[in-house]
């Protein structure tokens, strides 16, 4: 399509010099076959400018219509894949700020697909009298054309943010991260009660205030833990895994080679750049409060005898006011990084992409969505179909006076599929959500699953404020048009 336009460019641009000869002999006559595909007359003859002005004019009508064919395409093609969420299965959550899907050796079976909820509420705080199962990090396993069966839940003296399994030759962890430490499990293999499962190990950092999420980063053969701070008062940090030991280590701050004031970061993202990363050169995209948006920072080992592990450059920087969350994706070999942003006045994100000419990110496309704020971002793929979940809320409890009614945290979370047509992401389906935290995507067999992190369902003043229910739907991509829980946009 694209070289469709750039020829149809060409033949405006020498028509156009052309209408300028009192008389030519050239090609003058261009016409459409029966499958569309332009022909070139050569043994016409140009008689005069009037004759020009009116194939102009006829050319730039093809144009107008090829550009309405572009976008009829477009909408085609994600109408087709948009699919169809019917609930599968729903947990009562203490505002729940983290979603993960992975797959366990568990009670028998070799890869149990777990859906692990985190949420803000605790055993020992009773923020919400309701009946949950037990604790602030409840573990769910999928039980095909049943549902979700509780294994047990992981307890946290404080806000618990994220749930991550760590995979090794020979064990399995399972590293939950609250507010005030990070502590590591050995990975259930049966149903298990919380209060009696004891951290094998506990992480905290004296210069950090409130954990907000963790991330497992292997480079240079060596495998780290990530954890980013919530607030600017802190610093992230990272921990070196040691085999032998089977433990973390260290508790490095991370700081650029340039002596900047460590980082305090939310989120990050692994980068492949094209001509740039090779065996000794990593990079990310993290959104740090430092950068005010996403720094593209480049990681190298370091000199052993220095206190950090990782030496970090800061290459680049993509503004996005109030940046949260971060992901990167290639989709027909160009890689893009899309960022989401909590600034009702900015839109819910900015897609990047990477121009290998010039080495750097440009913006590729804005998504709207005034006066919505964006949280966390779920990207995936099924077959060559590229997808984009955008967590949404609507505006903070604080700056709203709540009552019964008011849907303060209710807004649309937005399904994106991308258009090899427009190459852009186009909105989909917008799905109805609860102050939606994060969204994961999960396969088992040929089913699939998208499971939402809630945090609020009835917003009344100070009463409850976490009490909501998290959903995991089942995903069909071939729905019966009745009972869908999204809205089709297209």
């Amino acid at each position: 399509m694209e070289v469709l336009f750039n020829m149809l460019v060409v033949v405006l641009v020498t028509l156009s010099c052309l209408c300028w000869l009192p008389s030519a002999r050239t090609s003058a006559y261009i016409g459409k076959s029966s499958n569309g595909t332009l022909l070139l007359n050569a043994d016409q003859v140009l008689i005069n400018g009037a004759d020009m002005v009116g194939l102009l004019t006829s050319l730039s009508t093809e144009v107008q219509q090829l550009k309405r064919d572009v976008v009829d395409m477009s909408v085609d093609i994600v109408r087709a894949h948009a699919g169809c969420l019917q609930s599968f299965a729903e947990v009562r959550t203490l505002g729940a700020f983290d979603v993960s899907t992975f797959r366990l050796a568990f009670d028998g079976q070799v890869n149990s697909l777990i859906f692990a909820f985190s949420s803000a509420g605790t055993h020992s705080t009773n923020k919400c009298p309701i009946d949950t199962p037990g604790g602030s990090s409840p573990l769910y396993k999928l039980e095909p054309g049943v549902g979700l069966t509780h294994i047990g839940s992981f307890f946290t003296a404080s806000e618990a943010f994220g749930i991550l399994p760590f995979f090794t030759d020979s064990h399995t962890f399972i590293i939950v991260t609250s507010a005030d430490e990070v502590e590591v499990y050995d990975a259930p293999t049966a149903p298990f009660v919380g209060t009696s499962v004891q951290a094998r190990q506990v992480l905290t950092h004296e210069n950090s205030t409130t954990f907000r999420s963790s991330s497992l980063l292997e480079v240079f053969g060596t495998t780290y833990l990530f954890v980013a701070d919530l607030f600017k008062s802190g610093q992230s940090v990272l921990y070196t895994w040691l085999p032998d030991a089977q433990q973390f280590s260290g508790a490095y701050e991370l700081v650029l080679d340039d002596g900047a004031v460590p980082l305090e970061c939310h989120h990050f993202d692994e980068l492949l750049l094209p001509g740039l990363t090779d065996s000794t050169h990593r990079h990310l995209a993290m959104v740090c409060n430092s950068f005010n948006g996403v720094g593209v920072v480049e990681m190298t080992a370091a000199d052993p005898d220095v206190s950090s592990p990782l030496t970090l450059r800061h290459l680049d920087t993509l503004s996005v006011s109030q940046a949260q969350d971060v992901v990167s994706m290639v989709i027909a070999g160009s890689l893009y990084v899309a960022v989401s942003s909590f600034d009702e006045t900015f839109g819910i994100g900015v897609l990047f992409k990477w121009d290998n000419t010039t080495s750097q990110f440009t913006s590729h496309q804005e998504f709207e969505g005034a006066p919505w704020r964006a949280t966390e971002l779920e990207y995936f793929s099924v077959g060559d179909t590229h997808y984009l979940l955008v967590s949404v809320k609507v505006r903070p409890f604080y700056n709203v006076t709540l009552d019964a009614t008011h849907p303060e945290f209710n807004g649309d979370s937005l399904l994106y599929v991308w258009s090899k047509y427009s190459e852009t992401f186009v909105v989909a389906q917008a799905i109805p959500t609860h102050a939606a935290n994060d969204w994961a995507f999960a396969r088992d067999g040929t089913d699939m699953y998208l499971a939402v992190a809630q945090e609020k369902e009835n917003p009344a003043p100070f009463v409850c404020v976490h009490n909501t229910t998290s959903v995991v739907y089942q995903w069909s991509l071939s729905p019966d048009p009745t009972g869908c829980a999204g809205t089709l946009l297209v």
